[in-house]
């Protein structure tokens, strides 16, 4: 019989994607029933928020400063309208692939190297789905990106230990 010891590292990254990716597909399994519904209301608000913002800040900002500063907040609620937007279909897709990370996280800590390829298309995919979907929206994709490559990393420091 073949018993291999997991390490405590491995160990600790297998809880902290159960953490994660349980959490993303609790949140995405509700965001998905209750997306279409809430969908507008968002955008709704957004735009009330906007027009708030921009009578603000002509009120308080010089001129040009103001403008630069509307130009920067144009482009976060750009991407939160995005977002908003494909609230549907970005919720199945963070679902879905919430469940493949999960799977692969599993896997792993079961010592099967097969799970860390299997996380590592889950995470290639849920940097690249969105932008398919939405768009390039930075908000999304650079938290996305980066927590995604450091779990790989890390997660790639085990493989040595992974069957």
């Amino acid at each position: 019989m073949d018993t291999q010891i997991r390490p405590t590292f491995l160990t600790v990254l297998c809880i902290l994607t159960f953490i994660g990716s349980g959490w993303t597909v609790i949140s995405n399994t509700i965001g998905f029933a209750t997306g279409s519904v809430y969908v507008q209301a968002d955008t709704d608000l957004l735009q009330e928020t906007r027009d708030q913002m921009e009578d603000d800040l002509e009120d308080e900002m010089e001129e040009e400063e103001a403008e630069k500063t509307l130009g920067l907040m144009d482009s976060i609620f750009g991407q939160v309208e995005s977002i908003a937007k494909y609230k549907v279909e970005l919720s199945i897709n963070s679902l879905i692939l919430g469940l493949v990370c999960l799977v692969g996280a599993v896997l792993m800590f079961r010592m099967q190297a097969k799970g860390y390829y299997l996380y590592a298309f889950g995470c290639a995919l849920q940097v690249i789905v969105p932008i398919l979907v939405a768009g390039f929206v930075p908000l999304l994709f650079y938290p996305t990106a980066i927590i995604n490559g450091i779990f790989l990393v890390l997660y790639g420091t085990q493989l040595k230990h992974l069957r």
